[in-house]
Formats: structure tokens, C-alpha cells, sequence
């Protein structure tokens, strides 16, 4: 099913979502609406950005915004601290594995 505008709301600005250990920035930095450059950075640098379910659900919900929204045309994806991403955590688990693995196979 295609995405439509009607569908998602577009922000203004991504910097003011309020997504689970994401942050979304513009370059150049402090722009106050969205630049064709949006920047995601995992956000969870003392678990050395691992992966949990919830930031799966906040990357998806981005790129749906991203991909119909005209403005943006690169999106930079980057890892808070020392490292990119450490992986899934496993402390956290894989949630209840239901249709999960398909979902991300074109991420």
C-alpha cells in the first residue's frame, strides 16, 4: 500500500518528534524546519546504541515521514558515543518474534 501525505502528518520540524532513544536533527544544525539532510542518531550510547524493538518502531515511523516528504533527500544514520550499534539487546530480547524479521529486510 503506498504512503500518502494524507496518511502520516509531516512535521516542520523532525527535531521536536519524540521518538524512543532516536534523535533526528537537520544539517546545517539549528535549522528551524526540515533541510534536504536529516541526521538519525541511535541514542543509547551507554548500552552502546543497542537495538530494541521500540527503536525499530521510531526508525520505521522516521523513514515513513521521510519518504513522502519532498524536502528531505538524504538521511544520515549515525550512533550516539563510542560506537554505531552494538547489535540487538539481548537484555531486552526480541520482543514476540511475530512477523518481525520481514519487516526489516529492505531497512
Amino acid at each position: 500500500m503506498p504512503l500518502t501525505s494524507a496518511a502520516i502528518d509531516i512535521p516542520t520540524s523532525y527535531e521536536t518528534l519524540d521518538l524512543t532513544h532516536i534523535k533526528i536533527s537537520h544539517h546545517p544544525p539549528g535549522s528551524p524546519s526540515a533541510t534536504p539532510v536529516v541526521v538519525i542518531t541511535l541514542n543509547r550510547p551507554e548500552k552502546h546504541n543497542a537495538f530494541t524493538p521500540d527503536m525499530a518502531d521510531s526508525l520505521t515511523q522516521a523513514y515513513q515521514m521521510f519518504h513522502i516528504d519532498p524536502r528531505v533527500k538524504v538521511v544520515v544514520l549515525t550512533g550516539a558515543g563510542k560506537m554505531f550499534c552494538a547489535g540487538m539487546d539481548l537484555d531486552i530480547g526480541f520482543g514476540d518474534g511475530e512477523g518481525r524479521a520481514g519487516d526489516f529486510r529492505d531497512m
